[in-house]
């Protein structure tokens, strides 16, 4: 059976990400490339973490921040790094506090949602974004380089033996996918476009297998 990612997220205190400073410092130079600079607008960060990204985004010099997460223990981890930061424990694919944000993002998030939870996350963060905003959906796993991922195509030197290889793409295929789910441009277009949003896509530079969308509010001046 899929894994409740839910019930995983809530017991993690560790984003399971790269713990290089380097990783993040670059990481969030490409995110700020990608939505702009956070100086002085109001910013929503989903899937925050352990605050990995908030200082290599400069989100110390936005106008507000607020970071939600599904993970009590990760938000303490964030706490103690930056105290005062608003933090809120909440599930991204309903979270909508009523407050107008002029960038909402996240990182690596959405492969933990089937497509009728990205749906309705992409449907309540619209409902925030202000006029003129963006939401930066970063870090996508991309449907078309799952094979190549699970052969390990760009790793010939790796050990793994090509039936276990094969039988990790069978699996991946079948639902049981420790990276999460897989999407293609077209389910994220129409996602954008069932809210007015304007998507713009950008390959991942430290994960050529991911991608990044960014979804424009473009209907006011």
């Amino acid at each position: 059976m899929p894994r409740d990612w839910n019930v995983f997220w809530t017991q993690q205190d560790d984003p399971r990400q790269p713990h290089s400073a380097e990783f993040f410092a670059s990481h969030g130079r490409e995110f700020t490339l990608v939505c702009g600079d956070p100086t002085g607008k109001r910013v929503l960060e989903f899937g925050c973490g352990t605050g990995a990204l908030f200082s290599p985004m400069g989100l110390e010099r936005a106008r507000s921040y607020r970071g939600v997460d599904f993970s009590a223990k990760m938000l303490a981890v964030f706490r103690a790094a930056h105290p005062g930061v608003d933090l809120l424990v909440g599930d991204a694919t309903s979270y909508n506090d009523g407050a107008q944000y002029d960038l909402i993002f996240s990182s690596s998030l959405v492969q933990y949602f089937s497509y009728p939870m990205f749906r309705r996350h992409i449907a309540s963060a619209r409902a925030m974004l202000a006029p003129g905003g963006r939401l930066l959906v970063g870090s996508i796993p991309w449907r078309g380089a799952r094979a190549a991922f699970h052969l390990q195509a760009a790793n010939p030197a790796s050990t793994q033996s090509l039936l276990r290889r094969l039988a990790v793409l069978a699996r991946s295929y079948a639902g049981i996918e420790p990276l999460g789910y897989w999407y293609s441009y077209r389910e994220c277009t129409a996602a954008a476009r069932r809210h007015g949003l304007t998507p713009t896509y950008f390959g991942c530079l430290h994960m050529p297998y991911r991608f990044h969308v960014r979804m424009d509010d473009t209907g006011h001046a």
